[in-house]
């Protein structure tokens, strides 16, 4: 086991959730389980900031990345490091994601030029809008309820998948969100 493993407690070996999960994945390399060699993930976005991180990271997966910008200059440069850095496609498209046809005819691109597309970075933020966002608007909603009235209980609903990596299922984003949503209510219940 990782050495950050070894302690005890929720993330120890004894921990039957995570003791199931680390059984199916003891001799497959890290990057086996991430691997997305052949996928086409187009990411808006991507020439800064936290979308390049994910540019990178899929990248860094063996995915082809279309980076979508609306104003960045350096994406093209950006998309000539990832694809030569990680031995993978990547192509820029200028659109904005504020119009719908200059997305929609851009994303189009992407596929014709890829001749697919598996993946977009607006997936991922969908659905951290509505489990992670949607409950921190909930939660702040009702707080200036219960203030006023002296009281008041939130119950936010998450998932076992907070805590576990199922698969084979390709779920990063809802897994990433109830975790989300599992932080979210621990910090709250302090604060």
């Amino acid at each position: 086991l990782p050495t950050f493993l070894r302690g005890g407690g929720l993330y120890s070996e004894n921990f039957w959730p995570f003791k199931m999960v680390l059984s199916k994945f003891e001799d497959t390399p890290v990057q086996k389980l991430f691997d997305l060699t052949g996928n086409v993930v187009a990411i808006t976005g991507g020439g800064r900031g936290i979308d390049l991180a994910v540019a990178i990271a899929y990248a860094e997966a063996g995915a082809k990345i279309a980076l979508l910008y609306r104003t960045t200059a350096t994406t093209q440069k950006t998309a000539e490091e990832l694809a030569s850095k990680y031995q993978t496609q990547a192509r820029t498209y200028q659109a904005d994601v504020t119009k719908h046809e200059e997305i929609s005819m851009a994303i189009n691109k992407v596929a014709e030029d890829f001749g697919r597309l598996d993946y977009t970075s607006a997936e991922f933020q969908e659905i951290m809008d509505v489990n992670v966002n949607g409950a921190f608007h909930t939660a702040q909603a009702v707080a200036r309820i219960f203030k006023r009235q002296g009281y008041g209980n939130v119950v936010f609903t998450a998932s076992v998948s907070a805590l576990l990596l199922n698969t084979p299922q390709r779920q990063a984003a809802y897994n990433a969100s109830k975790a989300g949503v599992l932080q979210l209510a621990k910090s709250l219940a302090i604060e």
